[in-house]
């Protein structure tokens, strides 16, 4: 099953605390994903293998933060019954994703590029070059997630981000630290518009897997 989805993101970064006073603000007015007991909020875990050649060519090009770039990668949740592979396109603030399933056997291959190149019509991908596309960086993190599927809103904090480069794992940020993001397909919501307005949270660009590399790299050097 080929999953796509079309929306306009906005990041924030902000604290434990902070983020605690708006989930329970966000209890009142939209439903947690299907991912969450409604019951009560458990964070649940998110797997994401970053694709790119040996050089890097296709997170390097993300960190200059073009009008137009392209993300590949594989992800599963909080076990491996269910892995997809994830194309991302984002051009100027819209970004557009396609995903599908893959096998466990899949999950091995040593090039993704023909796997890649049947979710779109040939040509269309500008990242892709003749060069392999293997696991590169891998990104773990827990979410708590809000979804109106109705509006197109959907609201997600990853806390405790870590990333993984051969076979050494370190933490993106301190403990302290959640990555809000709001994903809406059409009008940013009021709701929430008037929330981050008062409590004073302002948008910022920001990349984890772009932080992570030049994170890792900094300290490598």
């Amino acid at each position: 099953m080929i999953q796509s989805f079309e929306r306009y993101e906005k990041k924030y970064i902000i604290s434990k605390t902070q983020a605690s006073e708006m989930i329970a603000f966000l209890k009142l007015h939209m439903a947690l994903d299907r991912h969450h007991n409604p019951e009560h909020i458990v964070p649940y875990k998110i797997h994401s293998y970053y694709l790119d050649d040996h050089k890097a060519h296709i997170i390097k090009k993300s960190i200059e933060k073009p009008s137009y770039k392209e993300k590949y990668r594989l992800r599963w949740y909080n076990d491996q019954t269910k892995l997809f592979l994830e194309v991302k396109i984002k051009y100027l603030k819209k970004s557009h994703k396609k995903r599908f399933e893959i096998t466990q056997k899949e999950l091995d291959l040593q090039d993704y590029r023909p796997l890649i190149s049947t979710s779109y019509h040939h040509g269309y991908l500008n990242a892709l070059t003749h060069a392999s596309i293997g696991k590169y960086c891998l990104i773990d993190y827990e979410r708590i997630a809000f979804d109106d599927t109705n509006k197109g809103v959907r609201i997600t904090f990853d806390f405790n981000v870590s990333y993984t480069f051969d076979n050494a794992s370190y933490p993106l940020h301190d403990e302290d630290v959640v990555i809000l993001e709001i994903k809406y397909r059409d009008a940013f919501p009021l709701f929430v518009s008037s929330y981050l307005s008062e409590h004073q949270i302002y948008s910022r660009s920001l990349s984890k897997i772009g932080q992570s590399y030049q994170q890792y790299k900094g300290a490598s050097l």
